[in-house]
């Protein structure tokens, strides 16, 4: 399906880039209700000011390299999307999400805005952070993941493991060209 959506949109619908405008800044409880509809809320802001403070339901998808295939990959084409971006960033990403056919961004919060909700005294959600030992301790094992699939379970997700390093070894042994 997504094929042929993106041929009929390259053959049919591709509005110059020169067109694109940013779109419209919104306020806080303006963003609040476009999550609450159901519209992808999209927060490019660094990793550790999203752990710090986020409006719960958006997603973190800083803006770097990888951003537009991230957003291809979580977005809908009729699911309205939302930014939380400074000006700058905001021009970017819906740029990028222009490229790949997702053209509905119908607004953004400027970063700075959470800031300023958060001085004066609101909360946001916030996200706890360990090293991989701290998670590892946290649940008893070396490699800290909770043991949910049971013995037997377990035992052959280990030895499929095991088998795979193994296969590894045998083929860096292997004379001859590739």
């Amino acid at each position: 399906r997504s094929f042929a959506r993106m041929k009929r949109i390259n053959r049919d619908e591709v509005p110059p880039l020169a067109q694109l405008r940013r779109p419209p800044r919104i306020t806080l409880e303006d963003l609040q209700a476009a999550v609450g509809a159901g519209a992808l809320v999209l927060d490019t802001r660094p990793t550790a000011a999203f752990i710090a403070g986020h409006i719960r339901g958006t997603v973190h998808l800083p803006l770097n390299r990888s951003f537009p295939t991230w957003a291809g990959w979580i977005a809908a084409p009729d699911r309205p999307i939302y930014l939380i971006a400074d000006d700058r960033q905001a021009d970017g990403a819906t740029r990028d999400l222009a490229l790949i056919a997702l053209d509905d961004v119908r607004g953004y919060l400027p970063d700075e805005a959470l800031e300023r909700y958060r001085r004066a005294g609101a909360s946001l959600s916030t996200l706890e952070t360990m090293t991989a030992d701290e998670l590892a301790m946290r649940f008893g094992r070396p490699d800290g993941l909770p043991d949910r699939s049971g013995g037997e379970g377990r035992r052959e997700m280990v030895r499929r493991r095991e088998g795979r390093r193994g296969q590894a070894a045998l083929s860096r042994r292997r004379p001859g060209p590739l």
